[in-house]
């Protein structure tokens, strides 16, 4: 004979599963998902990067061994600054971070499991607040350039691979190559009529989520909606480019709100952005 379980008793055995992180997996693992407009996003921008993880008390000092201006994000992540002439790159480290709450008697009420789903939305926020961020540092580097890598614009109606070609030469006059490039969704269907017989498209849904969207000529393509409509950023290898150093990775701590009778967190990250080479590892194609 089945047992009949009162309200009561439901309500008790769920703030006990609610209680302990153990709990909560038994509850996402029997219940149902919440319905989605988007994918939740992945950090793009920083794969141009070299990510130093910086034992405590080491200051994020590195030597530079080429004359070129080098751009960092300055302290308080809302400017990018220039550094001329300098032997030795500092970068500034500082914070991203989100503060998602949750009234208690919210969880309750979903068929999902609320607190990871709201540990999942923080860190989309966290990612794309750090790949804005690196895009605007991309565009900075691309406007500034001259010589060899400074910037081109071409219609979309005359785009071709020829154009693509031009731009990898670009870097490759510097005995540099490009290993990686960063697109808008706008940019993908002038890519791929006119690249259908060059480039290699992943296909893979666990590949895809990534950013990652095929290869051409031995460099990645990304995808990020992060990316401004109608750039392309043609980037060289990591240790030839840039850096971001790292004092404290995407950290989760709890920051509940007793007053309001809500659940907390306090998601953040203590980076830095630093590109050393840019003038000769970077260039940007603009398709009108």
């Amino acid at each position: 004979m089945s047992r009949k379980v009162t309200a009561a008793q439901k309500h008790q055995v769920m703030t006990k599963l609610l209680s302990t992180q153990a709990g909560r997996q038994r509850i996402a693992a029997n219940i149902q998902e919440p319905l989605r407009k988007l994918r939740d996003y992945q950090a793009i921008g920083r794969r141009a990067f070299f990510v130093d993880e910086l034992p405590d008390g080491t200051l994020p000092v590195y030597d530079m061994d080429v004359d070129t201006p080098a751009y960092v994000v300055g302290e308080e992540a809302d400017s990018i600054q220039t550094v001329v002439k300098a032997k030795r790159l500092l970068v500034p480290l500082f914070e991203l971070a989100s503060y998602p709450k949750v009234p208690f008697t919210q969880v309750k009420e979903r068929r999902f499991d609320i607190v990871r789903r709201i540990k999942q939305k923080a860190q989309d926020e966290l990612f794309r607040k750090e790949d804005r961020l690196i895009f605007a540092l991309f565009a900075k580097i691309g406007a500034a350039n001259t010589g060899d890598t400074a910037a081109s614009t071409v219609a979309a109606a005359s785009f071709s691979m020829d154009t693509m070609a031009d731009q990898y030469a670009k870097v490759e006059t510097s005995g540099l190559r490009v290993d990686k490039v960063f697109l808008n969704a706008k940019q993908v269907p002038v890519l791929r009529k006119a690249g259908r017989d060059y480039l290699d498209f992943e296909t893979q849904r666990e590949v895809l989520r990534t950013g990652y969207i095929g290869s051409l000529w031995g460099a990645n393509l990304y995808l990020s909606p992060e990316v401004p409509q109608g750039k392309i950023y043609f980037v060289t290898e990591a240790e030839y480019f840039g850096v971001i150093p790292v004092r404290i990775d995407l950290t989760v701590i709890p920051a509940d709100d007793p007053a309001n009778r809500a659940f907390g967190w306090s998601i953040f990250e203590n980076i830095g952005l630093g590109v050393h080479n840019g003038q000769l590892g970077l260039t940007q194609l603009t398709v009108s």
